[in-house]
């Protein structure tokens, strides 16, 4: 639906695969500043694995993946709301984008965890940063700016 990514070794072992790069500008300000954050959000979840996730952190780890989903959708609606002031004529398919990432995001097994955190959420993790990037650079580079 919005194409492939480039390799998993290509960003995931980057330092911070979480860091907000100049490439995912798409030069309006609201959704880079909205973009950034939803990176901030994530990168809390990496650092709680890359210091080696455990049962013990899993209530955290759900807590930040609930701020994660609210974000998100208050992001969606930001995005939305600006691609329909300009009668952006790609909105629709970005609404269901938008709309299956909430689904995944909705069905997140919150029991996975709390049983085994380090690899589900890793797991998770690689989906969660490997659909924003995905979207932004193939889809939201797309809406011009005003």
């Amino acid at each position: 639906m919005i194409g492939k990514l480039e390799p998993l070794e290509e960003w995931m072992v980057r330092e911070n695969p979480c860091e907000f790069r100049d490439e995912y500008e798409i030069g309006n300000i609201l959704i880079d500043a909205e973009h950034r954050t939803l990176f901030e959000i994530t990168g809390k979840v990496y650092d709680i694995l890359k210091d080696g996730a455990t049962i013990a952190d899993a209530p955290d780890i759900v807590s930040i993946l609930d701020e994660l989903k609210k974000y998100t959708i208050e992001h969606f609606a930001d995005e939305e709301e600006y691609m329909q002031s300009i009668n952006y004529a790609g909105l629709e398919a970005q609404k269901k984008a938008h709309q299956s990432f909430v689904y995944a995001l909705n069905d997140i097994d919150k029991e996975k965890i709390y049983s085994d955190p380090a690899d589900y959420v890793g797991s998770l993790l690689e989906f969660l940063l490997g659909w924003l990037i995905n979207h932004i650079l193939k889809v939201d580079t797309l809406i011009p700016s005003k």
